[in-house]
C-alpha cells in the first residue's frame, strides 16, 4: 500500500464513525461477507462489526444468512432499490426525470436500430452470427450489459415518477 492509500484510509477512519464505516462497506457488497471480512474492510474489530451488523439487520437494511457455514451479511435488495428511487426523486424534479427517460430510451432505440435486435438478450445471441468479428463480440457483450443497466435505471426512474409526491413530501409546518 502506498502512503497516499494509508493517509486516505487514516482520514476515513478519523472522519467517520465505526458504524458509518461498517454500513458503507456492507452497502457496497456484491457478495455476502462475514463479519470478519467486513470488519477488515471497515477497519474495526470483528466484535464492533458484529454489533453494527446486527443493528443494520434489525433496521431491515441488511440481510444475514447463517444456514450454510459462518453467518454472512449482504444488502437488502428492496431497501437498496428504495434508496435509489428516493435519491432520484429528491435530486431531480419531474422534468429532469422525464428528460432522463428520454435519453435512456434514445440509447436503447439506438442499439435496437444499430444491431437490428429488440432486446439485450437478442444482442447477446447475435454474437454467434457468422458475420460478427471477434472484437465485435466483446463490444456487443458490453453494450448488452449497458442495455440491461439502462433498463434497470428506467425502472428506477419510473418508480421515482410514480411515487414522486410521496418521496418528496415535506411534513406540514407546525404553527
Amino acid at each position: 500500500m502506498t502512503n497516499d492509500s494509508n493517509s486516505g484510509i487514516d482520514r476515513w477512519i478519523e472522519e467517520t464513525s465505526a458504524f458509518d464505516r461498517v454500513r458503507s462497506v456492507a452497502f457496497a457488497l456484491q457478495q455476502p461477507r462475514t463479519a470478519g471480512q467486513i470488519a477488515d474492510s471497515a477497519h474495526v474489530s470483528e466484535k464492533t462489526a458484529r454489533g453494527h451488523l446486527r443493528r443494520l439487520v434489525e433496521m431491515d437494511v441488511l440481510l444475514e444468512d447463517a444456514e450454510d457455514g459462518p453467518t454472512t451479511y449482504y444488502p437488502d435488495a428492496g431497501y437498496m432499490r428504495y434508496r435509489e428511487v428516493r435519491t432520484l426523486a429528491r435530486e431531480n424534479d419531474r422534468d429532469e426525470l422525464t428528460e432522463l427517460v428520454a435519453v435512456l430510451k434514445g440509447d436503447i432505440e439506438g442499439w435496437q436500430a444499430e444491431y437490428d435486435v429488440d432486446t439485450a438478450d437478442e444482442l447477446r445471441v447475435s454474437v454467434a452470427d457468422a458475420d460478427v468479428a471477434e472484437t465485435a463480440v466483446y463490444e456487443r457483450q458490453q453494450i448488452a450489459e449497458d442495455w440491461e443497466y439502462t433498463e434497470h435505471r428506467l425502472g428506477l426512474i419510473r418508480d421515482a415518477l410514480a411515487q414522486y409526491d410521496r418521496l418528496t413530501a415535506r411534513p406540514p409546518a407546525t404553527a
